[in-house]
């Protein structure tokens, strides 16, 4: 296996066990304060997806991309809608389903 394969394979945070790229996942890597604004947004935010209200797989995301950590460009959203921003395009409703069946 080529170094750039090793360097792809996802292993576990050092802090929390969650699969990442890097040593740390971006919670753990951002550091206490951004945990401490995340939870912020988290609980101003009711603990629910602002776009469909799961309460889940929750993760804190800027509505300007790339923009700043404020407080008014700061929401919560579940793993879909926040992935959804990316390249990943996969509603809602399929996670639900998932953890239905």
């Amino acid at each position: 296996m080529t170094r750039l394969a090793d360097e792809m394979r996802p292993r576990p945070c050092l802090d929390c066990g969650a699969l990442t790229l890097d040593s740390h996942c971006a919670l753990h890597k951002r550091g206490s304060a951004w945990r401490e604004l995340r939870d912020l947004v988290l609980a101003r935010d009711g603990y629910a997806c602002v776009i469909c209200g799961r309460c889940t797989l929750l993760e804190v995301g800027r509505v300007i991309p790339k923009g700043s950590d404020e407080l008014t460009n700061l929401r919560t959203l579940c793993l879909a809608h926040h992935d959804d921003k990316g390249n990943v395009r996969r509603a809602c409703k399929d996670i639900l389903s998932e953890e239905i069946e």
